[in-house]
C-alpha cells in the first residue's frame, strides 16, 4: 500500500524557507514604514510652519504690531505644536508698505521615531502681505 502525503503537512524545508523569506522582507518593511512616518512628519511640520508664518504676517498686517510681537505670534504657533530649533525673521519692505515673515526649522530633533533620519531636512516658509 502506498502512503499518501498530506498536502497540508509542512516539511522542515518549507519552514526554513519561510523563515529566510521573513528575515529578508522584515527589515525592508520596517525601513519603508519608518521612512513613510518620517515623510508624514515632514509634511505636518511644513504645514505647521506655513500656518505660523501666515498667522504672524496676518496679525502684523492688520494690527500694526511691532516686529517682536509678530515673531511671538509665530513662536506661539510653533511652540503649541511642540516644535523646536526654529528661527523667525520679520522684515518691513517698501518703507513699511509690505510685511514679510520668514521661518526656518530643521527637522533634526523634530522627528517622530528616529532623530537622525531626515536631520538634514530643513523647512523654509515665508509670507509677504501688504500692510493696511
Amino acid at each position: 500500500m502506498k502512503q499518501h502525503k498530506d498536502p497540508n503537512r509542512r516539511t522542515l524545508l518549507d519552514r526554513g524557507t519561510t523563515t529566510v523569506e521573513f528575515s529578508i522582507i522584515l527589515p525592508i518593511f520596517f525601513l519603508v514604514l519608518i521612512g513613510g512616518i518620517q515623510i508624514f512628519r515632514y509634511t505636518v511640520v511644513a504645514n505647521t510652519v506655513e500656518t505660523a508664518v501666515i498667522e504672524a504676517a496676518r496679525q502684523g498686517m492688520i494690527s500694526g504690531r511691532s516686529d517682536s510681537a509678530i515673531e511671538d505670534v509665530a513662536k506661539e504657533v510653533l511652540d503649541r505644536a511642540g516644535l523646536s530649533g526654529y528661527s523667525i525673521d520679520v522684515k518691513r519692505l517698501n518703507k513699511g508698505a509690505n510685511l514679510k515673515v520668514q521661518a526656518q526649522l530643521s527637522l533634526a530633533g523634530n522627528g517622530f521615531l528616529v532623530p537622525t533620519f531626515g536631520r538634514r531636512w530643513t523647512v523654509r516658509r515665508s509670507c509677504t502681505l501688504r500692510c493696511e
